[in-house]
């Protein structure tokens, strides 16, 4: 098997080397990029409070500064399987998983979800999306909120 090392970056945290491009369709970036440049493995996350509370900065959509009408609002994917979101306040909003993909009935649209939302719980509370699965064809992602401080 052939590796290049542009396919590769180090942990600035504990060093240890992180695969930054896809070897197969199932495969998942077990990092996060912070301030564009900094590689941090999800191992050091998972033991540093300080280090998901910024993660989840990048990914929070706040409610109160959504203008749903312009369809301005930039959707990121949380994709950290082991992150628990409860533990930082957040609640799963819908009971079964929403689905996007390539088969009839997977046409799940984060800016048409949160359009269907009240506009007072819309104002009142922030947002992340998390996905839950994905496969070759399709994925399931979750809604979280989190009222605002």
């Amino acid at each position: 098997m052939v590796e290049w090392s542009d396919e590769w970056y180090q942990c600035c945290d504990c060093g240890k080397s992180i695969r930054t491009q896809a070897d197969c369709y199932h495969w998942q970036p077990y990092y996060h990029m912070f301030n564009e440049c900094e590689p941090v493995c999800f191992d050091c996350i998972s033991e540093n409070a300080g280090l998901q509370e910024t993660l989840l900065k990048d990914f929070i959509i706040k409610g109160n500064e959504i203008d749903i009408d312009k369809d301005s609002v930039n959707f990121r994917l949380l994709q950290i399987n082991d992150f628990e979101l409860e533990d930082h306040g957040f609640k799963v909003l819908n009971q079964d998983h929403y689905e996007n993909g390539f088969h009839p009935g997977q046409d799940d649209d984060p800016k048409t979800i949160l359009k269907n939302l009240d506009v007072s719980f819309l104002e009142s509370n922030q947002f992340l999306f998390k996905q839950s699965e994905q496969s070759q064809f399709y994925m399931k992602f979750d809604l979280y909120s989190k009222p605002i401080n």
